[in-house]
Order: C-alpha cells, then structure tokens, then sequence
C-alpha cells in the first residue's frame, strides 16, 4: 500500500518512499517519524502481515499523536479482514483519516456502522455521502 503525502512547495516532485514494516515500527519509529515529518514528497509503503496488524496499532497508540502513527493506522484500517476490535481501536483513537477509512469498509459491525452514520466529522459525513 502507498499513501502519499505532497507539499506544494517544491518545482519538481521527486517522490521517496519510507517502508514501513513491524520491526522498524517497534525499533525506529523516531527516525521513520522524522524523515516522513522533514519530507516534503513522500509516501509510505507498508509490507505488514495481517497477523502483525493488532500489535503494530497498539504500539503506535502509545507514540500518538503522531502523523505517521496516524498514516500507518489508515492505511492497516484498509486492511481485508480486519478484527472488528481492531476497527474500534482505530476508529476510537485514530485522527480523522483512519475513521474515514474504518468507515468506507462493506465489513463495519453494527455498532461502528452507526458510529459513522451519527458522526459530526464533516469529512467522514462527505465520503459516507460520497459511497452512496
């Protein structure tokens, strides 16, 4: 998965790419963090297993707030098959990137299903309307 991120202040664009994957999340989250925070063309491209995506989220809990965290969190929200505890996690503790993204899935339970329908976030308002 790539997630971008543009700033409108360079002629050329020259796009770097931070890799993400659980062992530099857990053991270089700072720098990661710095490079994606001092870069004005990057995107991230996340090599994670489905099976690291619970731990991965819970340890970015604890860097928050944090862009990156935040990123890493929306792009794990796309993830097929995700937990319906883990979309609470992200939803309930995630900026409003990652609750737009919980709440664009076909798969929300019942209860995250109303949480976007009722939410006052003008953003997740436009991409529910948008889905329709």
């Amino acid at each position: 998965m790539l997630a971008p991120k543009y700033k409108q202040d360079a002629i050329t664009f020259q796009m770097r790419t931070l890799h993400i994957n659980k062992e530099n999340v857990f053991c270089d989250f700072e720098k990661l963090s710095k490079t994606w925070e001092t870069s004005s063309n990057i995107a991230i491209r996340l090599d994670v297993e489905q099976a690291d995506a619970e731990p991965i989220v819970k340890e970015l809990l604890g860097k928050l707030p944090n862009d990156l965290a935040y990123c890493i969190m929306s792009e794990i929200a796309e993830f097929k098959h995700l937990d319906d505890e883990l979309m609470r996690l992200i939803y309930n503790t995630g900026d409003t990137g990652c609750k737009v993204a919980i709440c664009l899935r076909d798969d929300l339970p019942q209860d995250l299903k109303k949480r976007c329908e009722q939410s006052n976030d003008i953003n997740v308002q436009q991409h529910r309307d948008n889905k329709r």
